[in-house]
This record gives C-alpha cells, sequence and structure tokens, in this order.
C-alpha cells in the first residue's frame, strides 16, 4: 500500500468520510403546553445526499412553531437538510429518515392526551 490514493487525497475528503450526519447542538423538543411540542433551534451536520460520501455541510433550523400531537398517536420528530435550509420534519414511522440528509431529534408520544417526549441523547 502506497498511501496515495487516486480517489481521496486531501483533508476534505477526509472530514466528508468520517464524519456523519448528526445534531451539534439545541434541538430539544419541549411541550410548552396542551397536546403540541415546539422543537428548539439547533445546528448540525448535514450530507447533500443520501450517501455516504457526499459533501458534509454545518447547518443549523429555527425554532418551530407548535406540532399538535394526536391523541394515541406517536410522532418521531427530526430535521431534513432541505436542500441547505434545514426544517423541521415529523413522521408516523420510525424508519422515515435517511440519517444522511434528515435525522430524528427525538419521538413523542399522546397516550389518552398525556404528553411524553423522548429527546435523543448525544
Amino acid at each position: 500500500m502506497s498511501g496515495n490514493s487516486e480517489e481521496y487525497h486531501s483533508l476534505n475528503d477526509a472530514f466528508n468520510l468520517f464524519n456523519s450526519a448528526g445534531r451539534i447542538s439545541g434541538g430539544d423538543l419541549t411541550n410548552p403546553s396542551g397536546t403540541s411540542v415546539v422543537v428548539e433551534a439547533g445546528e448540525g451536520i448535514f450530507r447533500t445526499a443520501d450517501d455516504d460520501t457526499s459533501q458534509v455541510k454545518f447547518g443549523s433550523w429555527a425554532e418551530s412553531s407548535a406540532i399538535v400531537i394526536p391523541t394515541d398517536a406517536i410522532y418521531y420528530i427530526g430535521v431534513d437538510w432541505n436542500g441547505g435550509s434545514p426544517i423541521i420534519i415529523n413522521y408516523t414511522t420510525d424508519g422515515s429518515f435517511d440519517l444522511d440528509t434528515s435525522f430524528p431529534l427525538g419521538t413523542v408520544i399522546n397516550q389518552g392526551g398525556e404528553i411524553y417526549i423522548l429527546n435523543n441523547p448525544w
């Protein structure tokens, strides 16, 4: 092995290969009142495409408006790269995040009108 890669040869390549998408700061889910949740503003790392070698970019998102969680429902809440303007998204199924251009921030359960929040750990 010569150490001279024809495909990867820069610090940017190393950054892209050895980092993954995820939250850096913020993004906690809170329950300000009733059966709604709000996602705090935050910052994270995103890939520009749903693959393992695309460019890695820093992005920030604004605090969300209230997201109403219907009774006896589970919502999976996260953030999506959205072409460079990250936005808060929510799904009703767990496997909807691609973990490159979108990633989960937490899960919210509304059980009979009682809200339970599980923020994803760092």
